[in-house]
């Protein structure tokens, strides 16, 4: 126990995690990276074509976690109970990992909520799921800038790390919001929940 796994592991901020997170695992650690993909073998090679797109060090990566490697490619989505893992491979991740780096989101300024909300806020809530199943594991979840604009919009005048999240939104601060904004703006609040 103690390895992590990532989402968004092939978003620009995610494969930028991967080097420093593989770095950090000690001896018997895995890190494991959640990828869309039809199979481990294919979530193996996008994240070896994002690390190369990005210009970053080349990483040994392992297809799936019944192979050798510290990081370890997982076919997945944060759109599907369980991640559409399954439920082996699902247990084993509930076991070996301590901490969650909540890192994937669908990122789009256009789209509606319901567009975005299966992945930003759907797979906000399997994340905790997977935080709470066994052994209970710490969540790093990357928000956006998107929900400090919200909440300016909605008239808080200074939005620090500490600003509480409103319970609820108005309807007129969502129709005048980015729908990616709310559906961050939800994940979010579930945290705090």
């Amino acid at each position: 126990p103690g390895g992590i796994l990532l989402t968004g592991a092939t978003g620009f901020l995610g494969v930028h995690l991967i080097p420093e997170l593989a770095a950090s695992l000690s001896a018997g650690q895995r890190l494991f990276a959640l990828v869309r993909a039809d199979d481990h073998r294919a979530a193996k090679q996008r994240l070896e074509n994002a690390l190369h797109e990005a210009e970053l060090e080349a990483v040994d990566i392992a297809a799936g976690p019944s192979a050798d490697g510290r990081v370890v490619a997982l076919a997945g989505s944060l759109d599907v109970d369980a991640f559409g893992l399954d439920e082996g491979v699902y247990d084993q991740v509930a076991h070996d990992v301590g901490l969650i780096h909540h890192v994937g989101a669908v990122v789009t300024a256009g789209g509606a909520y319901g567009d975005l909300r299966d992945v930003n806020v759907g797979g906000t809530r399997r994340v905790l799921e997977l935080a709470m199943s066994g052994r209970r594991k710490a969540v790093h979840f990357v928000s956006s800038l998107n929900v400090a604009l919200l909440l300016a919009a909605s008239g808080v005048r200074q939005v620090l790390e500490d600003t509480p999240l409103p319970e609820t939104l108005t309807e007129d601060l969502v129709s005048r919001s980015l729908p990616y904004a709310v559906s961050k703006w939800a994940g979010e609040r579930m945290l705090h929940n």
